[in-house]
């Protein structure tokens, strides 16, 4: 402000001396736009946020075999990004949207599947585990810094390992189930993943450290491959309560459980878009697997592939991430 009053001094002797002496005295009392903001040389290197649309990571057999594939959320730009003679599936974004990690079998036999990592695009392919056991269905911490994934140690067990691969920790510890199917909060505080500890399959909540176990479904039929939403307040799941599998909803402490999807055939594999405005999940009634999108409530549901193969696992990309500027 002071250099504009300058420049509209007239030439006049007594505009200028009035005009001097208001400018002394603002340079001295501090005038009205003089705040801490006008005195700030460099701004600081904050992280900053950066929307993105968001794309669906799934798994594709329509090249003989199954592979990895992308598409926008809504069907279009189908991108094959694994291409190995051996079975690649259960696609799962990185927070950051530059990385996707999942299982394949390429070092062996079925048996021996391993959580692998590749870019976005599909370059940088990279093994991560290094187990004789069946190693599957990775899905990144919050943060980016640790993959949660299912181990065959004499059944299955949850483990949680660094983005790295290394120092894997067995969260579950409870050899006389199955344990699998991880999924994340949003806060990274919790797990929700798929028992089988009190007799049938069941959908279950734990810290991120593995303690404080809690059935949260609770019902005779199985319930299983859990996933959150995005404001961590509910979990969508797949129940076979009804004669069939379908897709249910329910808050995250297991109340008002309801039933999104009423189809003869099998709707599975659950996952809720980062804005919390829709659901992809796979489903067979189509006489095949698609992956179909609805919205929260289960209205609208559209079929996103619309391809004679079978297509599953689908993983949405951020919506929004983080980055330095």
């Amino acid at each position: 402000m002071l250099q504009k009053l300058a420049a509209k001094i007239a030439l006049h002797p007594m505009v200028v001396i009035t005009s001097l002496f208001v400018l002394l005295l603002m340079i001295a009392c501090g005038g009205p736009e003089d705040t801490p903001a006008t005195l700030q040389t460099s701004a600081p290197a904050d992280i900053k946020l950066t929307e993105r649309p968001s794309r669906i990571a799934f798994r594709s057999n329509r090249d003989g075999n199954n592979e990895v594939y992308t598409m926008n959320a809504d069907g279009s730009g189908q991108t094959r990004l694994t291409n190995d003679p051996s079975e690649d599936d259960a696609p799962a974004w990185s927070p950051d949207g530059k990385r996707i990690a999942f299982t394949s079998d390429r070092d062996g036999s079925r048996e021996g599947s391993e959580v692998y990592v590749m870019d976005a695009d599909g370059s940088n392919q990279t093994r991560l585990t290094n187990n004789p056991g069946f190693d599957a269905f990775p899905k990144w911490s919050p943060d980016g810094s640790k993959i949660a994934f299912h181990r065959q140690v004499v059944l299955f067990e949850i483990f949680m390992m660094d983005a790295t691969g290394s120092n894997p920790v067995n969260l579950t510890n409870f050899r006389a189930s199955t344990d699998v199917h991880p999924s994340w909060s949003p806060d990274g505080a919790k797990i929700a993943f798929t028992s089988t500890r009190d007799g049938n399959s069941e959908v279950y909540v734990m810290t991120s450290t593995g303690s404080e176990v809690t059935n949260v479904t609770n019902h005779p039929e199985s319930d299983f491959f859990p996933s959150w939403s995005s404001d961590g307040k509910k979990l969508v799941f797949v129940s076979e309560r009804d004669g069939n599998r379908e897709i249910y909803v329910m808050n995250s402490d297991g109340s008002n459980q309801t039933r999104l999807t009423d189809n003869d055939i099998s709707d599975t594999w659950p996952a809720w878009s980062p804005d919390g405005r829709q659901i992809a999940f796979t489903s067979r009634r189509d006489g095949n697997e698609e992956i179909y999108v609805m919205s929260p409530d289960g209205s609208n549901q559209a079929n996103l592939t619309n391809n004679p193969a079978d297509e599953s696992y689908p993983d949405w990309s951020p919506g929004i991430v983080r980055e330095l500027p």
